[in-house]
């Protein structure tokens, strides 16, 4: 009766700095516990050292910081309540410990709970989405026009109930800032994930900064969950199948996918057409490689030092993600990400004549314009 109780998230609501704090009556943990981030709403609270240790469901460590003495309020009456603190828990936990030291009867039909010996108080099952957070577990300062890959750690609802695989998508953290879409195993500690500074300034990720949300995935039968596909990863909400572009590797960060870049082209404008070349003339064309040739060129350029296999784990990974390689000199790709600014200050606009050209060199740059507007780096414009 009680591990059904405790599946359906059963919350005892106490006040504390006069707001209600719903907390969850959780049979399988002996100690109470609460998260940080509740000890810091109340003033003149201390946090005394503890050897007291706890796990998860997934035999990983919870952090403890310590213990403290929490003012709860129910129905006017305090009730001062010893837990733990600790940073990885989303919300309070109320252990039998607590429940036996205040004589509790639990009445399971009438949903009420009668606390030393006085009238019953009625239980509630929160009908919020709970969510599950992503925090940055150190500090580290992501340079200008960079990519570093940040230590997280994850928020745990219960310490009874295993958590299984989660995503956190790919968010823009503030103008310039973005974190990547990252599949995580069920540990809460130990996480990995990306963040790229796309800005001139250097950006500094604080510890405890909130990362974003944690969406529980599914990974669909017969695949490795270590190196689970884009396509074998579907959301328990929705179940839209994922980005099949690449492949995902479990706790490594996802790529953003070249094809996922919309450009956008003005339907209306008034067009110049592209000067035919005067003759023929003999202009080389751009060398296109294939993906083998790359990744061959690649690979011999690895240090001569390194073992067998770690070759061979390069190679996979090379061939894993060869879609992100230029093959050609106009194969340049596209992003959204980054806007190109060329600060002119409070200096007007220059007007110029156009500057002539040797006529010897007339014809390679019409050839190499005409290239780029087939490739699409360019298109014929008509300005003032």
């Amino acid at each position: 009766m009680l591990h059904g109780v405790d599946r359906a998230n059963v919350y005892l609501v106490m006040e504390l700095g006069g707001r209600c704090i719903p907390c969850l009556l959780d049979t399988g943990c002996d100690l109470t516990m609460v998260p940080r981030e509740v000890i810091n709403r109340v003033a003149d609270v201390e946090i005394r050292p503890t050897t007291h240790r706890m796990w998860a469901a997934n035999c990983t460590e919870v952090r403890i910081q310590g213990e403290a003495t929490i003012p709860f309020v129910m129905e006017g009456r305090r009730l001062d309540t010893t837990a733990l603190v600790s940073p990885d828990i989303e919300e309070p936990m109320i252990g039998s410990e607590w429940m036996k030291a205040h004589r509790c009867l639990w009445d399971f039909q009438g949903s009420q709970l009668y606390i030393d010996d006085r009238a019953a108080v009625t239980l509630t099952q929160r009908k919020k989405l709970r969510c599950r957070r992503l925090y940055a577990d150190q500090e580290v300062v992501v340079p200008a026009r960079h990519q570093v890959v940040v230590p997280a750690r994850a928020t745990l609802f219960s310490l009874k109930w295993p958590t299984g695989n989660t995503i956190v998508e790919t968010r823009q953290m503030e103008p310039g800032v973005y974190l990547g879409r990252t599949l995580f195993p069920p540990e809460h500690r130990g996480l990995r994930v990306s963040i790229v500074n796309t800005t001139a300034e250097p950006r500094t990720v604080a510890v405890g900064e909130s990362l974003g949300n944690l969406h529980d995935v599914e990974v669909l039968p017969g695949q490795d969950c270590g190196t689970s596909s884009a396509e074998a990863v579907t959301t328990t909400g929705d179940r839209k199948q994922s980005d099949a572009r690449t492949d995902r590797q479990q706790g490594k960060p996802v790529p953003i996918p070249r094809d996922s870049v919309v450009n956008v082209r003005p339907d209306q404008q008034q067009q110049r057409p592209v000067p035919a070349p005067r003759k023929s003339v003999g202009v080389r064309a751009a060398t296109v490689s294939t993906s083998d040739e790359i990744v061959s060129s690649l690979l011999q350029q690895l240090p001569a030092d390194l073992e067998v296999e770690q070759r061979r784990q390069v190679s996979q990974f090379l061939q894993k993600y060869q879609d992100v390689f230029s093959k050609s000199t106009y194969d340049m790709g596209r992003t959204t990400l980054v806007e190109h600014e060329i600060n002119t200050g409070g200096h007007p606009p220059i007007r110029q004549d156009l500057r002539r050209h040797p006529i010897a060199h007339l014809d390679i740059i019409d050839e190499q314009v005409r290239e780029m507007v087939q490739n699409d780096l360019v298109e014929p414009a008509a300005s003032p």
